[in-house]
């Protein structure tokens, strides 16, 4: 305080500082907050002290630009947050505070800039090499996990539909640019049929954390008071859409990378659809307190898939799901078992999941859910089954 009055600043000013950092300490409830109101005292009463030095004071803005540094010496190796804090002797949350004001961006979005910068520098030189094809497993990496970090930084065009397109065309080529990895670069584009699916005509209420998690909202807490909310699942097939798109890229650059109509396998998670309307709490409470309701719910949402994949061999949106076409879970759908004239469902992959259900005890999956889950699996041809 005594540093920060021979700076300037008035006495008045610099005890009314110091009375509320002492009514802040004595509200903290933990040692965190004790330590972040320490740094922002440090910070303050240095900010007063040395005004030449602007926001944050020497000794943060020293450490922030040490961080900046230590990110570029060691953007390749597994840093995080917590770590580059630590490095420069700084809590994890004022760090990331302070970052976020210094740089202008978060933490994780400098450092995935600099990783995409270093990645262009050593594809423009001729720097970043392959291992030999026979020295290592194949490798693909599943890109939409990752995208909104990768994607945006790489686009350069303005219009709502020039950025989809050229996501499009990027999402096609970046995994071979970029991280080298064995994903396939089509010499095509594939354009599937429009469909939708949308389970107890419920759509999901979602609550998003800073970009840093999720929370479904539930519409259905107890299932025995509630059940009248689920009705029919609403769903749709567009075939004729998916060729009117196939012809306008065509018209567009057909001759360089053609465009066409393909198949994709079929993909569906009833027991995630089901927690996105009741959440996980609420749906175990469920399986326990309510079986047969659950079973009910379970199985009317199984019936209408079946009836969804009917309304997709009808109109014609079933086609053969061979060679690069994508299947979950990061792979392909490479086979010589299914037809490459397909047209029913029996003919083409098929896609299903229940991590939610890792929580419970394999009897009350075998009882619960595997039933109505055979009933779905029973229309593929072949069976992809998992997730996480």
């Amino acid at each position: 305080m005594l540093a920060a009055i021979d700076g300037g600043v008035a006495t008045a000013e610099a005890l009314n500082m110091n009375r509320d950092y002492m009514r802040r300490l004595w509200q903290s409830s933990s040692i965190d907050d004790i330590c972040y109101i320490m740094q922002d005292i440090v910070e303050r009463f240095s900010q007063s002290a040395f005004p030449e030095h602007g926001a944050g004071g020497p000794s943060v803005s020293s450490a922030l630009k040490r961080a900046m540094n230590y990110i570029a010496l060691n953007f390749d190796q597994d840093i995080t947050l917590a770590s580059v804090a630590n490095e420069v002797h700084l809590s994890e949350s004022y760090f990331s505070s302070q970052f976020k004001k210094f740089c202008g961006t978060s933490f994780t979005e400098y450092l995935n800039a600099v990783r995409i910068d270093e990645s262009k520098r050593l594809l423009a030189s001729g720097e970043l090499g392959r291992f030999a094809a026979d020295s290592r497993p194949m490798v693909t990496m599943e890109l939409w996990t990752f995208a909104e970090d990768i994607l945006p930084p790489l686009m350069q065009c303005e219009g709502e539909d020039a950025r989809r397109l050229e996501r499009m065309l990027l999402s096609n080529i970046v995994n071979h640019t970029l991280f080298h990895d064995d994903t396939i670069v089509r010499d095509y584009l594939p354009v599937s049929p429009s469909t939708s699916f949308t389970a107890f005509g419920l759509p999901p209420k979602v609550e998003h954390s800073d970009g840093l998690g999720h929370h479904f909202v539930p519409q259905i807490e107890d299932l025995e008071a509630e059940f009248d909310k689920l009705k029919a699942s609403e769903f749709s097939v567009d075939v004729a859409s998916a060729q009117r798109r196939a012809d306008e890229l065509n018209e567009l650059f057909g001759d360089i990378l053609p465009a066409r109509v393909s198949g994709a396998a079929l993909s569906c998670s009833p027991m995630g659809d089901i927690v996105r309307i009741m959440a996980m709490d609420n749906m175990y409470v469920a399986m326990y307190d309510y079986p047969e309701l659950f079973h009910k719910m379970l199985g009317q949402l199984a019936d209408d898939y079946c009836a969804f994949f009917d309304l997709m061999e009808r109109s014609g949106a079933i086609m053969p799901t061979l060679g690069d076409t994508h299947l979950n879970q990061g792979t392909y759908c490479f086979t010589d078992e299914l037809s490459d004239t397909a047209r029913t469902t029996r003919d083409v992959w098929g896609y299903i999941d229940s991590q939610e259900t890792s929580g419970v005890s394999p009897r009350m999956y075998a009882e619960l859910v595997f039933p109505h889950y055979r009933t779905i699996i029973e229309r593929y041809g072949l069976l992809s089954y998992g997730c996480c």
